[in-house]
């Protein structure tokens, strides 16, 4: 028996939002990581969308950047979510 997959929480394309602060405040992949942020690997993945991640993972990236985790989804995605 197969073990389900743990589920991404947050979707791939939320990596392009991710990729385009950390680029406006001018950090390397490796400054991220020192600052906090997942391994450059990881990012790399999350960045082009071939890895999701989960919320925790979101508030790590978030506080390596110091911006509050809604700052990297993108406004329709964040007005679509449900309260």
């Amino acid at each position: 028996m197969t073990k389900p997959k743990k589920p991404t929480g947050i979707p791939p394309f939320v990596g392009a939002n991710i990729r385009d602060l950390r680029l406006k405040k001018t950090l390397s992949l490796k400054k991220l990581h020192k600052q906090g942020g997942p391994t450059p690997s990881t990012m790399s993945a999350i960045e082009n969308g071939k890895s999701g991640f989960d919320v925790g993972t979101l508030i790590q990236i978030a506080r390596a950047l110091g911006v509050l985790p809604s700052k990297l989804l993108p406004d329709d995605l964040f007005e679509a979510l449900t309260w």
